[in-house]
């Protein structure tokens, strides 16, 4: 999968038992849907669920004959929208609930999940999309 912002070729990493795609270049990452409330929750995937939706993934993008750049990196279905949520600019699909985060978002997001507010922060990042 190409990085939404600048492009380059995202690599698939293992984030607390739940697979990422993180750029190398600009350091964003994506979360494809309901993969934010499990890095909150803890639910974390084994090793083999981990490997199993990596090879699913490279699976669907051999497939797909021209990746978009303005488009969703994971499903090219529709454009991603900044939305401003709690001071943090969250760019969202609405086809497929991915998020792609710029380098230090997602750290700010997550630390919200010490406080009471994070169920109210993924309550909104749903009604956005």
């Amino acid at each position: 999968m190409k990085c939404y912002k600048c492009s380059s070729r995202m690599t698939r990493k293992a984030l607390d038992g739940v697979l990422v795609d993180s750029c190398p270049t600009c350091e964003g990452i994506w979360l494809d849907g309901g993969e934010l409330e499990m890095l909150k929750n803890g639910a974390r995937k084994t090793t083999e669920e981990i490997l199993l939706q990596a090879r699913s993934e490279i699976s669907r993008e051999k497939r797909r004959l021209v990746t978009a750049h303005e488009m969703c990196p994971r499903c090219q279905q529709d454009k991603l929208h900044e939305k401003i949520v709690a001071g943090t600019a969250l760019d969202t699909c609405a086809s497929c609930g991915g998020l792609y985060f710029d380098w230090s978002e997602l750290s700010k997001v997550l630390q919200r999940s010490e406080t009471r507010g994070f169920s109210a922060l993924i309550a909104k990042i749903r009604a956005l999309l």
